[in-house]
């Protein structure tokens, strides 16, 4: 019976393989980037969470962007985790009005929980606007295609 249970054991630890190696495309600059966001902001640009616990969240796309806009300050926000996961995802973006867009597919029991309404706003300065309009685009665009 003891050959038979270390015979399991080895055929299930074989399989338990945690780790791997593998060739990964890193973002460069991103460090650079979040403390130059921290140098201009001391909370998330939506809520009072201090800047600390933020992401370096970038208005353009980081994929989209060039190398320049990647690390440019006027292309970031800081936003606390809740808000950047909804910007990444487009579920929230600004209005050139510095107004908050809401997606409508986030119920409003879900607008509680990640803590938007429609009374946020960002502070938008003139460097900023373009990519403001280029997010709104990318939005509209992605709301098109769902």
């Amino acid at each position: 019976m003891t050959a038979k249970l270390e015979l399991i054991d080895n055929d299930y630890n074989e399989e338990l393989f945690t780790e791997v190696l593998k060739d990964v495309k890193q973002r460069k600059g991103q460090a650079k980037f979040r403390k130059l966001l921290l140098t201009k902001h001391i909370t998330c640009a939506l809520c009072s969470v201090e800047a600390y616990h933020t992401r370096a969240s970038h208005i353009k796309p980081w994929a989209s962007s060039s190398d320049y806009e990647r690390l440019y300050i006027n292309n970031g926000l800081l936003l606390c985790p809740n808000h950047d996961y909804l910007f990444d995802k487009g579920l929230i973006s600004f209005g050139e009005s510095e107004n908050i867009l809401i997606s409508r597919s986030l119920s409003s029991s879900q607008r509680m929980s990640f803590n938007v309404n429609e009374k946020l706003c960002i502070q938008i300065s003139e460097k900023m606007e373009k990519y403001i309009v280029i997010t709104i685009n990318l939005s509209l665009n992605h709301k098109q295609q769902a």
